[in-house]
């Protein structure tokens, strides 16, 4: 791969109305050159691609709109090739002058439309056929008939969870649902003897993932530069881009791209994450309708027993990018004392006990075995994605549509000034990141792409 600076692309729009593809009077049915511009964006945080399509039209194509088409886009760029269908939403900011008008379509992925249009009512043992584990509730929503039919037919990349998570949902939208159980999930696998929680769910031009952020991030450390992206498998190639400043020379890297600018969001912000809690705290589970069953620490008032967490603690339980070390290792002591104070205290609420069966003590129901853990899980989850977020860098490259939400690309960044002649290699911002979201935006026959990159931890070599 050769750097470049510039990537040349075309794009083919089509409508879609009932299943059709929409023509005018001669038969055409691309109205790629009226667009002038059109954006994607996905993210790990996002349930849904959405898009937005720019046009300037003197074709008439809006008088023929409902506002509630499908809209079928191909990207090619390079050596790939993108098609997304979306649903139209909204259309915005609509103006004429003379015999042509400007207006912006608002797109989004149709399964989010069926979000909104779906409710689910009732005991997760009859929803789901007694298949309540996090995994199966996902792969049954999405796929199954619990919401009527299918919600889509895109592929699913599911982890599998150890958990039975047994409640009623009470009218939620399908994605609150698998938020939910999202939120109470445990991981099957694990890197330590401590039980690993932290799911995430969204979707990419791969299709829906519902993963846990450690297992992302074993993942990411398993992607591999050689060979091509098989997206029906979920599997990416990792691509190597490196920042070198105009004036600065090249050192000729065959296989890398350049950064065409680069901006460090939020960077080492202590005090922010001291008052997050993001370093140390305390955890109980909380029962709201007995408060005597909550799980309050009872050795002191103070206590930093059982129910306190400090990252550095954590560390060896997680899943690291490059196996890197803890943001806060190499703080000054006087600073890393005060950093670790524990101020903040995280709740979880405890479930009740009424579907329990009849006689069984209450400490050894077979659904409920991890009450005990759940002080421990809520430390477990709020450090585990509150340490994702511990390098961040906002990237401007040429256009390439093979990278994707929730899979890594390797930044290689120089120090900013030189040392003995010797350009070198910038530790703390080099190195494996988690592409946390990515947004590719097309206009006059060029595509640029835009990532927020997070990094969990700081290089040991």
């Amino acid at each position: 791969m050769k750097a470049s600076t510039v990537t040349q692309a075309s794009i083919v729009v089509e409508i879609i109305r009932d299943n059709k593809v929409i023509e005018n009077s001669d038969g055409v049915s691309d109205i790629g050159d009226l667009v002038m511009s059109f954006s994607v964006e996905e993210g790990i945080d996002l349930a849904a691609m959405t898009a937005e399509l720019v046009l300037q039209d003197a074709a008439g194509v809006i008088d023929r709109l409902t506002g509630a088409e499908q809209w079928k886009i191909q990207l090619d760029a390079r050596d790939s090739k993108n098609a997304y269908i979306f649903q139209a939403y909204n259309i915005e900011s609509r103006s004429r002058q003379g015999s042509a008008e400007g207006y912006i379509v608002q797109l989004v992925s149709y399964e989010y439309i069926m979000n909104e249009a779906k409710l689910l009512f009732g005991h997760t043992d009859v929803l789901f056929n007694k298949k309540t584990r996090a995994h199966e509730m996902v792969e049954e929503i999405l796929t199954g008939q619990v919401t009527g039919g299918p919600m889509t037919n895109k592929k699913l990349f599911v982890e599998e969870t150890q958990n039975e998570l047994p409640f009623i949902c009470p009218n939620w939208r399908p994605f609150d649902t698998i938020y939910f159980a999202a939120n109470r999930s445990i991981r099957k696998s694990s890197a330590g003897q401590e039980s690993q929680n932290g799911f995430i769910f969204w979707e990419n031009i791969m299709g829906y993932h519902f993963k846990s952020i450690d297992q992302m991030i074993a993942d990411i450390n398993n992607q591999s530069e050689d060979g091509q992206s098989d997206t029906a498998n979920g599997e990416a190639v990792l691509y190597t881009y490196a920042y070198q400043p105009k004036k600065m020379e090249t050192d000729g890297e065959a296989d890398g791209y350049r950064i065409d600018s680069i901006t460090f969001p939020d960077d080492r912000n202590f005090l922010g994450a001291m008052r997050d809690g993001s370093y140390a705290g305390f955890s109980t589970a909380l029962d709201p309708s007995k408060f005597g069953n909550s799980k309050l620490s009872t050795e002191s008032k103070n206590s930093q027993g059982p129910g306190s967490y400090d990252l550095e603690d954590f560390w060896s339980k997680m899943e690291h990018l490059d196996n890197g070390k803890c943001p806060i290792t190499d703080t000054p002591d006087t600073m890393k004392s005060l950093l670790k104070s524990k101020r903040r205290i995280r709740y979880t609420v405890l479930p009740n006990r009424l579907f329990d069966p009849k006689g069984q003590d209450q400490q050894q129901s077979a659904n409920t075995q991890n009450l005990d853990e759940l002080a421990y899980l809520e430390s477990y989850k709020h450090l585990r994605a509150s340490s994702l977020k511990a390098v961040k860098l906002l990237i401007a490259v040429p256009g390439n549509l093979d990278l994707y939400s929730g899979y890594g690309i390797n930044i290689k960044m120089p120090m900013t000034k030189q040392e003995k002649g010797a350009i070198n290699t910038n530790k703390r911002y080099s190195g494996r990141y988690c592409i946390a979201s990515i947004k590719h935006s097309f206009a006059d026959g060029n595509l640029y792409t835009e990532m927020l990159l997070y990094k969990d931890s700081l290089s040991i070599k």
